[in-house]
């Protein structure tokens, strides 16, 4: 009953940051186009999600950024809410990979692919071991003491919905998730 009682706290967890999330991108005025008609991109994404985790002491404080984001890339026009979903689980799993370390470092880098878009999170956390790696997207699986192991398995469906790809290569001293969304993810 006890790790019941836990999973549902966790599931609630899930729910208020899902909800916290939509409140977020509710106050922003308009997804195609931001203040001044900048067209909203992956960028504009990543930026606000990066924005956003500065909440949080460690990452704004102890956690050195690099934001490597390429230009001009397409406007997003659908999928809004999915890649910020995404972004926040990717950089909330990196935060809490180097959450202990003295010299934390998180990097998020767009790029253009092809004629898609490339979007790589990394962190120099310890890496993940090779079974933790097998199950990345399996739910209600996790290494983590007291989490529900839902995060990587709803950005995964997240990103399948969109028509992209994830996938993740890690190794000791450095996990990196890389997202590619096609270019009919920004078409209507």
């Amino acid at each position: 009953l006890a790790r019941r009682a836990d999973s549902l706290s966790q599931m609630q967890d899930k729910v208020r940051q899902s909800q916290q999330i939509l409140q977020r991108t509710q106050i922003l005025p308009d997804f195609r186009q931001l203040p001044g008609g900048v067209p909203y991109t992956i960028n504009s994404v990543i930026e606000t999600e990066v924005e956003f985790m500065s909440a949080d002491s460690t990452f704004k404080h102890k956690v050195r950024k690099v934001l490597t984001l390429a230009e001009p890339l397409p406007s997003l026009t659908r999928f809004q809410l999915e890649l910020h979903q995404i972004m926040h689980i990717l950089l909330t799993n990196a935060l809490e990979a180097v959450q202990e370390m003295e010299e934390a470092e998180i990097e998020v880098e767009s790029a253009r692919e092809g004629e898609g878009i490339g979007v790589r999170v990394r962190d120099n956390g310890p890496g993940l071991a090779s079974e933790a790696a097998a199950h990345l997207y399996e739910p209600f699986h996790s290494t983590r003491e007291g989490h529900l192991g839902l995060g990587l398995y709803l950005a995964k469906k997240l990103i399948t919905r969109c028509g992209g790809e994830i996938s993740c290569e890690s190794s000791p001293g450095r996990t990196s998730f890389r997202l590619f969304l096609p270019p009919e993810a920004m078409q209507l």
